[in-house]
């Protein structure tokens, strides 16, 4: 629908169908609006590449355009509406990078868990000590963050330490937005 924003996921994964043996690498485009490069030479498990993003007609063209001699290809396209008042950006698409909630479990959390299926992957260091709860939790903001999630917590095993999380961009030129839910 135009004007409604959505959750485009697309994944790739090569399965040698073709008997070549040659991972793909190609660009991935949203209209007119290049995405991303999918290298699959690097993710020989296949990849998933995620957007939020408004149509400004009825219809979408996700294009696969061919940058080498391998000839490109997707597994699967999946679209979730969501609410348009969910993750406001300043302008254009918004690609999501990654969704991690804090526990030693190295389970996803994704759709029941998930209302919009966002794919939450855990994070833990070993200087770390997990605590839960079997409370229940609100996740009752526009969000919906999965409550599995907010359960969980983490605080340094030296309780004098901080509590550090690290991440790097991908791109440092790009403009990053980072959601943080708390129970």
């Amino acid at each position: 629908d135009k004007g409604r924003k959505y959750l485009i996921r697309a994944s790739f994964v090569y399965g040698n169908y073709d008997r070549l043996d040659i991972n793909p690498v190609f660009d991935l485009y949203l209209g007119p609006n290049f995405w991303a490069t999918i290298d699959l030479e690097r993710r020989v498990n296949g990849t998933i590449k995620d957007i939020i993003h408004i149509p400004t007609s009825n219809s979408l063209q996700i294009c696969l355009v061919k940058t080498r001699e391998t000839t490109p290809l997707i597994s699967s396209l999946e679209l979730r509406p969501m609410r348009n008042d969910y993750y406001i950006t300043q302008s254009g698409s918004l690609s999501l990078s990654n969704c991690y909630y804090l526990s030693e479990s190295r389970s996803q959390i994704r759709y029941p868990g998930d209302v919009y299926d966002r794919i939450w992957d855990s994070y833990f260091h070993t200087n770390w000590t997990q605590i839960s709860t079997t409370l229940e939790v609100s996740n009752s903001n526009k969000y919906v963050p999965p409550k599995a999630a907010l359960r969980n917590a983490a605080m340094p095993s030296n309780a004098t330490a901080p509590l550090t999380i690290e991440w790097t961009a991908r791109n440092p030129d790009n403009q990053y937005y980072l959601y943080a839910h708390f129970a």
